[in-house]
């Protein structure tokens, strides 16, 4: 009887920490955020959307050069025109200064949504190479390891699932 008890807290007990090795086998961790910051795709997201803001820049500073000669313009022009000439440049300057500010809001939304768009379709693939390392290692469970406290670094899968995000931009 007392061989029996021995065998049972034995199998007992190899049970209980057998398991949490096995729950271990099933959990990955992620760091998206590095991720997206390191990934290739974004990188070259993130220059080709400086070369268009440097383009959009250049279109601004011209616009203001424009604005600041008609201005100057005006200011020299004031004293032999009439009253109601001025009135009609100053209103005509300011449109062309209300069109520019548009323009350099219009232009930063543009490059902000241009940012969430690449974005989006980089976390699109992401998320499929994570389900597919996930399948493929045996991961029951995900987790991102920016919403956890702590994760042993032995579960953490950020630099395999990077590795496999660079070589889809690649060959895609």
């Amino acid at each position: 009887m007392t061989r029996i008890k021995l065998v049972m807290a034995v199998f007992y007990m190899v049970a209980i920490f057998a398991a949490p090795s096995a729950w271990a086998a099933e959990i990955a961790v992620v760091d998206y955020r590095t991720i997206i910051g390191e990934s290739s795709e974004m990188k070259r997201a993130l220059t080709e959307i400086e070369t268009m803001k440097t383009a959009m820049e250049k279109q601004l500073a011209e616009m203001e050069k424009e604005l600041e000669g008609s201005s100057e313009s005006l200011k020299r022009k004031r004293t032999v025109m009439s009253e109601a000439q001025v009135v009609e440049e100053e209103t005509a300057l300011k449109g062309k200064l209300r069109e520019y500010r548009l323009k350099g809001q219009n232009m930063n939304e543009q490059l902000s949504n241009e940012v969430m768009l690449r974005r989006k379709q980089i976390v699109k693939v992401l998320e499929q190479v994570v389900g597919d390392i996930a399948k493929e290692d045996g991961h029951k469970v995900v987790f991102d390891s920016n919403s956890l406290l702590y994760a042993d670094a032995g579960i953490d899968i950020t630099e395999k699932v990077l590795e496999r995000l660079n070589q889809h931009f690649e060959n895609n």
